[in-house]
Protein backbone atom coordinates (compact mmCIF):
# COMPACT_ATOMS: atom_id res chain seq x y z
CA UNK A 1 0.00 0.00 0.00
CA UNK A 2 1.71 2.99 -1.29
CA UNK A 3 -0.68 6.01 1.05
CA UNK A 4 3.16 7.75 1.72
CA UNK A 5 3.31 8.14 -1.97
CA UNK A 6 0.20 9.63 -2.71
CA UNK A 7 -1.63 6.96 -4.54
CA UNK A 8 -4.52 5.24 -2.50
CA UNK A 9 -5.28 1.54 -3.38
CA UNK A 10 -8.53 0.92 -4.75
CA UNK A 11 -9.65 -1.86 -2.46
CA UNK A 12 -10.32 -0.04 0.95
CA UNK A 13 -11.51 -2.18 2.81
CA UNK A 14 -7.82 -4.13 3.00
CA UNK A 15 -6.32 -0.75 3.03
CA UNK A 16 -7.91 0.43 5.86
CA UNK A 17 -7.40 -2.60 7.53
CA UNK A 18 -3.28 -2.42 6.92
CA UNK A 19 -3.46 1.06 8.47
CA UNK A 20 -5.37 0.23 11.12
CA UNK A 21 -2.71 -3.04 12.25
CA UNK A 22 -0.20 -0.93 11.68
CA UNK A 23 -1.46 1.93 14.29
CA UNK A 24 -2.26 -1.08 16.33
CA UNK A 25 1.01 -2.48 16.46
CA UNK A 26 2.85 0.45 16.98
CA UNK A 27 3.10 2.22 20.73
CA UNK A 28 1.81 5.16 21.31
CA UNK A 29 5.32 6.45 22.57
CA UNK A 30 6.09 4.97 18.70
CA UNK A 31 3.04 7.45 17.69
CA UNK A 32 4.60 9.97 19.53
CA UNK A 33 8.32 10.50 18.52
CA UNK A 34 8.30 9.35 14.88
CA UNK A 35 5.34 8.87 13.52
CA UNK A 36 3.34 12.08 14.65
CA UNK A 37 5.22 14.18 11.61
CA UNK A 38 3.29 11.15 8.88
CA UNK A 39 0.30 11.60 10.57
CA UNK A 40 -1.35 14.87 8.86
CA UNK A 41 0.12 13.40 5.36
CA UNK A 42 -1.94 10.51 5.50
CA UNK A 43 -4.66 12.12 6.65
CA UNK A 44 -4.79 14.85 4.10
CA UNK A 45 -4.76 12.29 1.39
CA UNK A 46 -7.29 10.02 3.05
CA UNK A 47 -9.68 13.67 2.37
CA UNK A 48 -8.46 14.07 -1.06
CA UNK A 49 -9.56 10.22 -1.94
CA UNK A 50 -12.84 11.13 -0.37
CA UNK A 51 -13.10 14.46 -2.40
CA UNK A 52 -11.88 13.12 -5.71
CA UNK A 53 -14.36 10.10 -5.18
CA UNK A 54 -16.93 9.83 -2.75
CA UNK A 55 -18.48 6.41 -2.30
CA UNK A 56 -20.28 4.74 0.10
CA UNK A 57 -17.37 1.89 0.31
CA UNK A 58 -14.87 4.63 1.24
CA UNK A 59 -17.01 6.70 3.34
CA UNK A 60 -18.06 3.40 5.23
CA UNK A 61 -14.10 2.82 5.64
CA UNK A 62 -13.04 6.18 6.37
CA UNK A 63 -15.76 6.69 9.35
CA UNK A 64 -14.26 3.32 10.33
CA UNK A 65 -10.67 4.47 10.47
CA UNK A 66 -11.75 7.61 12.22
CA UNK A 67 -12.97 5.72 15.37
CA UNK A 68 -10.75 3.43 15.50
CA UNK A 69 -8.12 6.55 15.64
CA UNK A 70 -9.84 8.09 18.40
CA UNK A 71 -9.63 4.70 20.68
CA UNK A 72 -6.30 4.25 19.80
CA UNK A 73 -4.70 7.89 20.35
CA UNK A 74 -7.55 9.87 22.05
CA UNK A 75 -10.61 11.59 20.57
CA UNK A 76 -9.29 15.02 21.76
CA UNK A 77 -6.03 14.23 19.77
CA UNK A 78 -8.54 13.38 16.64
CA UNK A 79 -10.39 16.43 16.86
CA UNK A 80 -6.89 18.65 17.49
CA UNK A 81 -5.31 16.58 14.44
CA UNK A 82 -8.81 17.35 12.10
CA UNK A 83 -8.74 20.68 12.97
CA UNK A 84 -5.25 21.57 11.97
CA UNK A 85 -5.90 20.42 8.52
CA UNK A 86 -8.48 23.15 8.63
CA UNK A 87 -10.45 25.00 11.34
CA UNK A 88 -13.01 23.45 12.11
CA UNK A 89 -12.72 20.18 10.10
CA UNK A 90 -14.51 18.09 12.83
CA UNK A 91 -17.80 20.04 12.45
CA UNK A 92 -18.01 19.31 8.76
CA UNK A 93 -16.95 15.12 9.26
CA UNK A 94 -19.68 15.45 11.60
CA UNK A 95 -21.93 16.97 9.20
CA UNK A 96 -21.10 15.61 5.90
CA UNK A 97 -19.82 12.07 6.81
CA UNK A 98 -21.33 11.45 10.57
CA UNK A 99 -24.48 12.63 10.49
CA UNK A 100 -25.51 11.16 7.08
CA UNK A 101 -23.67 7.71 6.73
CA UNK A 102 -22.26 6.00 10.23
CA UNK A 103 -25.65 4.51 9.65
CA UNK A 104 -24.54 2.69 6.24
CA UNK A 105 -21.75 1.27 8.28
CA UNK A 106 -22.08 -2.78 8.11
CA UNK A 107 -20.17 -5.53 9.47
CA UNK A 108 -19.63 -6.78 13.17
CA UNK A 109 -16.79 -5.87 13.95
CA UNK A 110 -16.87 -2.55 11.79
CA UNK A 111 -19.91 -1.17 13.44
CA UNK A 112 -18.27 -2.75 17.24
CA UNK A 113 -15.58 0.05 16.12
CA UNK A 114 -17.91 2.39 15.05
CA UNK A 115 -19.83 2.28 18.40
CA UNK A 116 -16.99 1.90 20.38
CA UNK A 117 -15.29 5.20 19.01
CA UNK A 118 -17.95 7.18 19.00
CA UNK A 119 -18.77 7.03 22.65
CA UNK A 120 -14.96 7.76 23.22
CA UNK A 121 -16.07 11.07 21.37
CA UNK A 122 -19.00 12.07 23.53
CA UNK A 123 -17.14 11.03 26.77
CA UNK A 124 -13.70 12.08 26.46
CA UNK A 125 -13.40 14.82 23.26
CA UNK A 126 -12.57 17.89 25.33
CA UNK A 127 -13.69 20.14 22.43
CA UNK A 128 -17.29 18.42 22.40
CA UNK A 129 -17.69 18.86 26.19
CA UNK A 130 -16.68 22.07 27.34
CA UNK A 131 -15.01 23.47 23.68
CA UNK A 132 -16.15 25.10 20.69
CA UNK A 133 -18.11 22.10 19.36
CA UNK A 134 -20.43 21.94 22.66
CA UNK A 135 -23.18 22.37 20.19
CA UNK A 136 -22.56 19.11 18.61
CA UNK A 137 -22.98 16.94 21.50
CA UNK A 138 -26.17 15.85 21.34
CA UNK A 139 -26.08 15.72 17.63
CA UNK A 140 -23.21 13.00 17.84
CA UNK A 141 -25.45 11.43 20.71
CA UNK A 142 -28.04 10.79 18.33
CA UNK A 143 -25.76 9.26 15.54
CA UNK A 144 -24.86 6.99 18.43
CA UNK A 145 -27.92 5.74 19.17
CA UNK A 146 -29.35 5.48 15.54
CA UNK A 147 -26.57 2.92 14.94
CA UNK A 148 -27.09 0.91 17.71
CA UNK A 149 -31.12 0.67 17.34
CA UNK A 150 -31.48 1.36 13.96
CA UNK A 151 -30.90 -1.44 11.06
CA UNK A 152 -28.31 -0.76 8.57
CA UNK A 153 -28.93 2.01 5.76
CA UNK A 154 -28.53 0.42 2.29
CA UNK A 155 -28.65 3.51 0.36
CA UNK A 156 -25.68 4.28 -1.95
CA UNK A 157 -24.19 7.48 -3.10
CA UNK A 158 -24.69 8.57 -6.86
CA UNK A 159 -20.70 8.13 -7.41
CA UNK A 160 -21.33 4.29 -6.76
CA UNK A 161 -22.70 3.95 -9.94
CA UNK A 162 -19.55 5.05 -11.95
CA UNK A 163 -17.05 2.13 -12.51
CA UNK A 164 -13.48 3.33 -11.01
CA UNK A 165 -10.74 1.83 -13.15
CA UNK A 166 -8.67 0.56 -10.75
CA UNK A 167 -11.61 -1.80 -9.29
CA UNK A 168 -11.36 -3.73 -13.01
CA UNK A 169 -10.09 -6.89 -11.67
CA UNK A 170 -6.31 -6.99 -12.12
CA UNK A 171 -3.02 -8.30 -10.40
CA UNK A 172 -2.98 -5.64 -7.20
CA UNK A 173 -6.82 -6.44 -6.46
CA UNK A 174 -6.62 -10.25 -7.17
CA UNK A 175 -2.75 -10.50 -4.85
CA UNK A 176 -5.04 -8.91 -1.93
CA UNK A 177 -8.11 -11.51 -1.93
CA UNK A 178 -5.53 -14.08 -1.83
CA UNK A 179 -3.48 -12.52 0.66
CA UNK A 180 -6.88 -11.91 2.69
CA UNK A 181 -8.26 -15.36 2.33
CA UNK A 182 -8.70 -17.46 4.87
CA UNK A 183 -6.92 -15.33 7.73
CA UNK A 184 -9.04 -14.80 10.93
CA UNK A 185 -10.10 -11.39 11.65
CA UNK A 186 -8.24 -9.10 13.83
CA UNK A 187 -9.59 -7.56 16.56
CA UNK A 188 -8.13 -4.12 16.24
CA UNK A 189 -9.74 -2.39 19.49
CA UNK A 190 -8.45 -5.42 21.40
CA UNK A 191 -7.44 -3.61 25.25
CA UNK A 192 -9.03 -0.20 23.79
CA UNK A 193 -11.98 -1.16 24.93
CA UNK A 194 -13.49 1.17 27.80
CA UNK A 195 -16.45 -0.30 29.53
CA UNK A 196 -16.83 2.66 31.92
CA UNK A 197 -18.28 4.37 28.93
CA UNK A 198 -21.34 3.17 28.83
CA UNK A 199 -21.87 3.99 32.40
CA UNK A 200 -20.84 7.42 31.61
CA UNK A 201 -23.34 7.83 28.68
CA UNK A 202 -26.80 6.34 31.06
CA UNK A 203 -27.80 9.66 31.83
CA UNK A 204 -28.59 10.50 28.07
CA UNK A 205 -30.22 7.22 27.05
CA UNK A 206 -32.82 5.21 27.18
CA UNK A 207 -33.01 1.52 29.10
CA UNK A 208 -33.72 0.39 25.93
CA UNK A 209 -30.63 2.27 24.50
CA UNK A 210 -27.96 1.58 27.46
CA UNK A 211 -28.90 -2.13 26.81
CA UNK A 212 -28.26 -2.15 23.07
CA UNK A 213 -24.83 -0.23 23.57
CA UNK A 214 -23.67 -2.46 26.46
CA UNK A 215 -23.80 -5.05 23.77
CA UNK A 216 -20.83 -3.57 21.73
CA UNK A 217 -18.63 -3.76 25.26
CA UNK A 218 -19.00 -7.29 25.39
Amino acid sequence: MNVCGGKFPSDFHSSFALLRSEFTRSSLLFFSDLLEPFIKQIFLLLFQRLTSSKTTKYIKCIIVFFCFFALRYGATEFIDLVDSIQPMMFSMILEKLLVPDTQKIDGKTERRIAVVGLSKFLCEGKQLKEGQYVAQWPVLLNVLTNLVELPVDESTHPEDHYVDVETITGYEGSYNELVYVGQPQEDFIKGMVDTSLCSQLASSLSANQQQQLKMYFL
